[in-house]
């Protein structure tokens, strides 16, 4: 691997590596040897397939998360709705329980 292809390739993994560590082993291409460019190479695609498979899982975690809470909303409204519905009922009964006291006086 020539120090041109290894600072290219570098390049495409520059996310990975901290500024200063970027710009020593950019500069400093020539230094390594082939192997040694190759495995710090390797080491940056095993780093970015990591990456890969995290984002994967986290965005996998995000949707049972989302599931969960519309499920959430979901049974929440519905008990929303039935105690507006009880306290309704309960609003009729004492409407006219309050009646018939009244008509019994």
């Amino acid at each position: 691997m020539t120090s041109k292809e290894f600072k290219t390739a570098l390049t495409e993994f520059k996310c990975y590596l901290k500024p200063a560590l970027f710009t020593v082993l950019s500069e400093n291409a020539d230094v390594f040897s082939d192997e040694t460019k190759l495995e710090i190479i390797e080491k940056l695609i095993e780093a970015d397939d990591q990456m890969k498979e995290l984002n994967d899982c986290q965005e996998k975690r995000n949707g049972i998360m989302r599931k969960g809470l519309e499920k959430i909303e979901e049974i929440y409204t519905n008990v929303k709705a039935r105690f507006q519905a009880a306290s309704v009922s309960e609003k009729e009964d004492e409407a006219i329980e309050a009646d018939n006291l009244i008509s019994n006086l």
